[in-house]
């Protein structure tokens, strides 16, 4: 499929991704093809990277969801996060032009992606034009958030008590327009991104409905502190 097939189809996918921020629209070609995008498609539990591949692209997901994990070292797999159509994916691990991936990507349905050359942004020349400037910015930024989110990991995983990595999760996600946040995770996920075991995952937060401290609504939570 060329780009201008991929645009018709996924155009405000592609144009709310953020790494577009402030690109017009008839710029959006021009913008796939200075990243040299490649569409692409997966079937359900194929492999997108595996652990110890080079990790060459940033990944714009069009349709679908993947697993984002690794390998500790008592060779259990650790859920770092999901992802859903419009996100991008391992653009930092993409720009470090990773001769050995640390992380594997896993289709978790049938997957519609874009692989994007971000490397193409050390050009120096390449990004005099205004639109390639736009795109570094925006990179950049995405970079920012990405260590926004790691770090909020980290924080979690250095709590000793259950309660508080619920919380400081559950805080860190946007709210919808009703204050709930909606939990990009079923409670296995959950559990593994977390590092906790999922029986005293659901205990706690069942606790902490009973105590008033959480409400269920609509596929999600209203957090009361």
């Amino acid at each position: 499929m060329n780009e201008m097939k991929v645009l018709s189809e996924y155009r405000n996918i592609i144009a709310g991704c953020p790494l577009f921020n402030d690109i017009s629209q008839e710029l959006l070609p021009d913008s796939l093809k200075f990243l040299q995008a490649q569409y692409k498609k997966y079937n359900k539990d194929d492999y997108i990277i595996r652990l110890g591949d080079r990790f060459r692209y940033g990944v714009l997901l069009l349709e679908g969801s993947l697993e984002g994990s690794f390998i500790n070292e008592n060779y259990d797999k650790i859920n770092m996060n999901h992802f859903s159509e419009g996100a991008l994916i391992g653009e930092s691990l993409a720009c470090a032009g990773i001769a050995y991936s640390p992380v594997q990507l896993r289709a978790m349905s049938d997957v519609t992606a874009l692989l994007l050359d971000l490397t193409v942004m050390y050009d120096t020349e390449s990004v005099k034009h205004s639109y390639r400037l736009k795109i570094s910015i925006n990179l950049i930024k995405a970079l920012a958030k990405q260590n926004v989110f790691l770090s909020t990991k980290i924080r979690i995983l250095g709590q000793k008590a259950l309660r508080d990595k619920v919380i400081i999760y559950f805080e860190s996600l946007p709210k919808r327009p009703d204050g709930s946040i909606r939990l990009p995770f079923n409670k296995t996920a959950l559990a593994e991104f977390m590092g906790v075991n999922r029986s005293a995952l659901s205990r706690e937060i069942g606790r902490m409905e009973d105590e008033g401290l959480l409400k269920a609504v609509d596929e999600g939570y209203i957090l009361k502190l």
